[in-house]
């Protein structure tokens, strides 16, 4: 690999998930001639997390891809230093120090850090038949374990555990769900939504305990993995998944000196609260519209925009030009079973009016939710790929659609996605 750049400038990016690799390419295809060191724990050639648990479970070996091929790197001259973690850093001195004892210099670093699946604390939690599932390797050995009459406790009724959950029962697994809350993916979805979800499960054959989750892991006296529920019940288990969401990857960020609470805080240009230091990705807690709150978004799309105009606002911050605004409409998606639930935007707890296009009895439909502004907000779409590319051009318009526009007779997302696009002014 050459050593040979133009800049004295070097960028050090902490982590090797989508957002640092995301990163590093818009950085050279901006035009970046200087160096680029990326730093990630995993031995592995970095690689994309969400078909762990989707489509890797079902024996598919090639759903987990990398995020770039190998030979990208060198072509691109990027260090990409596998399997080589950074333990300190030094924001006086501008260094980094990795996990052995190499000192880094750095003109500009991103923390890219991610996030961890958070662990159910609780008596018995490091039974080796409690499982998660946050690497290629979890993912295997959960697939080899999951048979035909196997006995699953799933604590969690997010988007992982439910993806887990419908993959066990279709696998034939006896399937137990203890979502904790009272309703599934209480955090993501709408009521509407969520129901129809309870409805599918249970059509699959899981056993839902809707507001249960685990208090403790213990044996009975055959050595039978045994879950203990808030209601006192008992479940016997020859596995248990536990998907109770993530905690975000700050610890060498706040020992560093920055912002932190739930993710590296940073402001709308993605810097942190120090100078030549930024934060994307799964890590970050960004500015949410012209308000103050702070969100922390987990998706592929996040990550993927936020490593875009990183680079580009990296590139400015060198070169003295204005620095651009993270404004991207989010979207999620998940796949359970022959479900595929796509949202576009953010559910807010203010979006308390509801419009549903489409017959959910049919299993392809959509909800749209408006704020208390008569605006809207999110679109919820399942197997209707259609309308959620169409959700997604309405939501990133400079004219909101309004309620009122909604409730027409035969009202139809695409056509106004068309509409609304026609007022943009030419650039």
């Amino acid at each position: 690999m050459s050593t040979n750049y133009l800049s004295t400038e070097h960028v050090v990016i902490i982590g090797a998930g989508q957002a640092a690799i995301q990163t590093a390419d818009s950085l050279r295809a901006e035009g970046f001639d200087g160096r680029i060191s990326i730093f990630g724990d995993e031995a592995a050639l970095p690689y994309q997390r969400p078909q762990l648990s989707k489509d890797l479970l079902k024996q598919d070996d090639d759903a987990v891809l990398p995020l770039r091929p190998e030979n990208f790197f060198a072509s691109h001259n990027i260090e990409l230093h596998r399997g080589r973690r950074i333990v300190s850093v030094d924001s006086e001195a501008l260094t980094v120090t990795a996990d052995n004892g190499e000192q880094i210099s750095y003109t500009q670093l991103v923390f890219a850090t991610g996030s961890r699946a958070r662990q159910l604390k609780v008596p018995g939690g490091g039974h080796p038949q409690v499982r998660q599932v946050r690497t290629v390797e979890q993912a295997l050995q959960l697939r080899t374990d999951i048979q035909a009459g196997t006995n699953v406790v799933i604590v969690g009724g997010g988007f992982i555990g439910l993806e887990i959950a419908a993959h066990a029962s279709t696998t034939g697994a006896n399937v137990t769900l203890l979502p904790g809350k009272r309703s599934l993916m209480s955090r993501s979805v709408s009521p509407a939504m969520s129901a129809w979800f309870e409805d599918f499960h249970r059509n699959l054959g899981t056993d839902i305990r809707c507001g249960e989750t685990a208090v403790a892991f213990t044996e009975d006296p055959a050595g039978n993995l045994i879950v203990e529920s808030t209601t006192g019940a008992s479940y016997e288990a020859d596995i248990v998944v536990v998907g109770i969401g993530s905690e975000p990857n700050v610890e060498l960020a706040r020992d560093a000196g920055l912002k932190t609470g739930n993710g590296i805080e940073v402001n709308a240009y993605l810097q942190a609260s120090q100078h030549h230091m930024w934060a994307l990705g799964d890590c970050a807690s960004f500015p949410l519209g012209d308000g103050d709150e702070h969100v922390r978004l987990e998706s592929i799309q996040n990550a993927t925009d936020q490593g875009k105009l990183l680079a580009r606002n990296l590139m400015a911050e060198m070169h003295g030009h204005p620095l651009e605004h993270y404004e991207e409409v989010p979207w999620f998606w998940s796949y359970q079973a022959n479900a595929r639930l796509q949202i576009a935007g953010r559910r807010e707890d203010t979006a308390d009016t509801a419009i549903t296009l489409g017959d959910p009895e049919s299993g392809k439909f959509s909800i749209l939710l408006f704020n208390r502004d008569g605006h809207l907000r999110t679109v919820e779409s399942l197997n209707s790929p259609a309308v959620h590319m169409a959700a997604r051009k309405v939501l990133n318009c400079p004219f909101p659609l309004t309620i009122e526009e909604a409730q027409v007779l035969d009202f139809c997302l695409k056509a106004a996605s068309k509409k609304l696009t026609q007022l943009i002014p030419a650039a």
